[in-house]
């Protein structure tokens, strides 16, 4: 695994990428990058931004979209797993490419199959009653404080 760049730190989910194949840890080190080549030009490159943010959005928010499908009913896990595969379909034609066609590609091929992954663990989950229960302390204390806020 690569290192970031810029910081040295190991790239976790909102890792991030250039054409030159440098990696980042997020965005904030990617900015900071001082010799990165100019990525707007790339065929690839939008492809990459908006997949790369469904993934980092699905990755931090799919356990409690579980959550919220056993206290308030809705989204399911047929409707996550549904919109998993809206958000994959676009991109399966580089599934196709296998990440042949450079770091970009590399990188979406990465991704899909990293929400293939996901839609598994969404398929087999199981409720944790300890996360669950933590979950709903920050459940009610974002209602407390909105209900603060709103008095």
């Amino acid at each position: 695994m690569k290192m970031c760049k810029v910081c040295r730190k190991k790239p976790r989910v909102e890792r991030r990428v250039d054409s030159a194949g440098n990696v980042f840890c997020s965005d904030e080190c990617f900015e900071k990058f001082e010799d990165a080549p100019d990525d707007f030009s790339h065929p690839y490159i939008d492809d990459y931004d908006m997949l790369r943010i469904a993934y980092i959005d699905w990755m931090q928010n799919y356990e409690g979209d579980l959550h919220k499908s056993i206290y308030f009913g809705y989204p399911k896990k047929s409707d996550l797993l549904e919109w998993l595969d809206e958000t994959m379909d676009p991109y399966w034609d580089y599934y196709g490419l296998a990440g042949s066609d450079g770091v970009f590609s590399e990188e979406i091929f990465f991704y899909i199959k990293e929400l293939l992954g996901l839609q598994e663990t969404i398929r087999e989950w199981q409720l944790d009653e300890r996360k669950y229960r933590k979950w709903l302390k920050e459940l009610r204390a974002k209602q407390l404080a909105a209900k603060v806020l709103k008095d």
